[in-house]
C-alpha cells in the first residue's frame, strides 16, 4: 500500500514545491479565521442525508446542455456541485445543496461570477453551503455569506502535512 502511494504521487514534486507555501499559509489563515477547525468539519454532515439520492454536478462543456434537466429537483434529492458552476447554476435558479472547492489560489474567487450576468454573486452565497478544503484561498472565508464546512486533503509531502497537522 505504501509503495503504491509513492508510485501514484511520484510526479507531484512540481505541484508540491509550487504550492507548499500557499497551502500552509492558507491553512494558517483558516485557523485564524475559524478558530477550532474541527468545529467546521464536514464530518458534521455524516449521516445527514443517509440513503438520499445524490447528483454530483461537475463542470464542463456538457453542463450547459444538461443542466436544464436538473432544474426540477425531486423531493429528497441532494445536489452537490463544484464551486466553479456557482454563477451558472444560480443564474438558472438551481437548488444546489452544497458547493465544493479544492482550489487554493485566487482563481476560486473569480469563478464565483465568471461568465455570469453581472449579479452580486457573493450576495447570492447567503443561505448556500460551501464545502471547502481548509487550505482554500482565505478571501473565500471572508466573502462567502452562507455556511462553510471544511475538509482536509492528504498532501504527499511531509513538511506540508506536519505544518498543517500542527495547526
Amino acid at each position: 500500500e505504501q509503495e503504491m502511494w509513492k508510485r501514484s504521487t511520484s510526479n507531484d514534486g512540481t505541484t508540491i514545491n509550487s504550492w507548499r507555501k500557499t497551502w500552509i499559509d492558507n491553512y494558517r489563515k483558516a485557523k485564524t479565521h475559524f478558530g477550532e477547525l474541527g468545529d467546521f468539519s464536514v464530518g458534521q454532515l455524516h449521516n445527514k442525508h443517509l440513503h438520499a439520492p445524490v447528483v454530483l454536478i461537475g463542470s464542463g462543456p456538457h453542463l450547459r446542455y444538461n443542466a436544464d434537466k436538473l432544474k426540477d429537483k425531486p423531493k429528497g434529492m441532494i445536489y452537490i456541485s463544484c464551486l466553479h458552476n456557482f454563477h451558472y447554476l444560480e443564474d438558472l435558479g438551481m437548488d444546489v445543496d452544497y458547493y465544493v472547492t479544492l482550489d487554493s489560489g485566487e482563481i476560486v474567487l473569480e469563478e464565483i461570477s465568471e461568465g455570469g450576468d453581472g449579479k452580486d454573486y457573493w450576495e447570492l452565497t447567503r443561505g448556500k453551503t460551501l464545502i471547502a478544503y481548509a487550505g482554500s484561498h482565505p478571501d473565500l472565508w471572508k466573502k462567502w455569506q452562507g455556511k462553510i464546512y471544511l475538509y482536509n486533503v492528504p498532501v504527499p509531502d511531509e513538511e506540508t502535512t506536519r505544518e498543517c497537522e500542527a495547526l
